[in-house]
């Protein structure tokens, strides 16, 4: 069934979205935050109690613990986000558009449309960056057992603002 969903669009033009120098700046910051996630929880894990925060609240304070063996679960997460939206940006004629794709608006739409998922890619590195960050000081005593509180607002406004931004930019601007 999900191939046949991606029938559909085998009519649109497959054109090859060379990314731009920003593009790859953009992959490179998500990137590096995956790495340093990495480093950082493999540097500090010896020192990890045998429990650690494994889920914050909807106030941000720490609501559940388990095995510290689960700080690895954002970076091995991130790690195949990243992976697969590294190759979902190779078939951006298999993304959904709010215009019709067209030989004369495909370059456009296509640049757009793997910018969105670049852009996605590092709103999540970020975001299990500093969750990740945040989880180890928690379980090493170096800060207070929750989230700051402008953490669930400043996501979701970054994430509105961030769908108004697009789609207004995707409209106006020829790229």
């Amino acid at each position: 069934m999900l191939i046949n969903w991606f029938k559909k669009y085998d009519n649109r033009p497959k054109l090859k979205i060379k990314p731009t120098a920003f593009d790859i700046i953009i992959d490179a910051i998500s990137f590096v935050l995956l790495l340093l996630m990495g480093l950082m929880i493999f540097q500090n894990y010896s020192d990890l109690p045998n429990s650690i925060p494994t889920h914050f609240g909807i106030v941000g304070a720490v609501d559940e613990y388990g095995r510290k063996q689960m700080i690895w679960l954002l970076p091995g997460i991130g790690f195949i986000a990243f992976v697969g939206m590294a190759i979902l940006n190779k078939f951006p004629h298999k993304f959904n558009y709010l215009v019709n794709i067209t030989q004369q608006n495909a370059k456009q739409q296509y640049t757009i449309g793997t910018r969105i998922v670049r852009f996605t890619n590092l709103f999540v590195m970020a975001v299990f960056f500093y969750i990740s960050n945040k989880t180890l000081n928690i379980a090493l005593h170096k800060s207070p057992p929750s989230l700051e509180v402008w953490f669930a607002p400043t996501i979701l406004s970054v994430i509105i603002v961030g769908i108004i931004v697009i789609v207004i930019t995707s409209v106006l601007k020829k790229i």
